[in-house]
């Protein structure tokens, strides 16, 4: 990592569902521009650890957006700091797709809840970037799974957010939607935010991101440089199978396809 101050700090983070610690101990930094990935099996803790860091689930530790501890932050401060995207969303309402993204801006909005000029300009803009403008007027439920994230992510970047939260993002896409979907994190990240991403796929991990942290039973078993994250050793103490290198399909975008 560089000297770089992190604009987003988690450390000693632990999550209990019930009894049960889920999350222990976890503790990493990113910065802007940077992407990390959240990698490891079934049940590692993976998702709970988002949550937890979006401030959705209580946990014990620190959650930091610069020198700030989000516990302190007002909900409406922080829904306009951190945005958080679902592996699958619980919308079930016929709203149009215009309309659902424009609820990113609820913490922008006055005690009357108007929108402004601001707001729409907000809202075209994170349609325009996420290719969902095509999609505005249709009814956000009528849409493919495909469809729906680009919904999702552009209801995120209409908060202003500088700190992305994905949860598995590219589940179930094609092979170009996929990719397409990380050309656009890459450049969400290259203007200057930091993006976390829960991924499933190791390649797709070395593809996309900066850094990693790799967890098996709610423990980090590795973090830093995507190089020295996933290595032989590691897959092999974490998911028990024997990494081999250059022994999978490439893909890339053909030129016309990139964002």
């Amino acid at each position: 990592m560089s000297s770089s101050p992190a604009l987003l700090r988690v450390a000693d983070v632990c999550v209990h569902r019930g009894p049960r610690m889920v999350v222990q101990h976890i503790s990493f930094e990113v910065e802007r521009g940077s992407v990390l990935a959240v990698l490891g099996p079934n049940g590692a803790g993976k998702s709970t650890l988002l949550r937890a860091v979006a401030g959705l689930l209580p946990y014990s530790g620190t959650v930091s957006l610069g020198d700030q501890d989000i516990g302190m932050l007002p909900r409406k401060t922080l829904a306009s700091r951190i945005a958080f995207v679902p592996q699958r969303s619980l919308l079930a309402s016929r709203m149009r797709v215009r309309t659902v993204v424009t609820q990113g801006r609820y913490a922008h909005r006055g005690r009357f809840g108007r929108g402004s000029p601001t707001d729409d300009a907000a809202v075209q803009h994170a349609l325009s970037i996420t290719r969902a403008d095509e999609l505005a007027d249709r009814e956000f439920t009528a849409l493919s799974y495909g469809e729906q994230r680009r919904v999702l992510l552009a209801r995120a970047l209409a908060t202003g957010a500088d700190v992305l939260l994905l949860d598995e993002p590219t589940a179930s896409l094609d092979i170009a939607h996929a990719l397409s979907f990380f050309a656009l994190l890459r450049t969400l990240a290259r203007d200057g935010r930091c993006v976390v991403i829960v991924l499933h796929q190791l390649d797709d991990a070395r593809r996309i991101a900066d850094q990693g942290l790799l967890m098996h039973g709610g423990r980090s078993v590795a973090a830093g440089d995507m190089r020295d994250v996933v290595t032989a050793k590691h897959v092999q103490d974490v998911y028990a199978v024997r990494l081999v290198e250059a022994d999978a399909l490439g893909f890339r975008l053909s030129s016309e396809a990139e964002p």
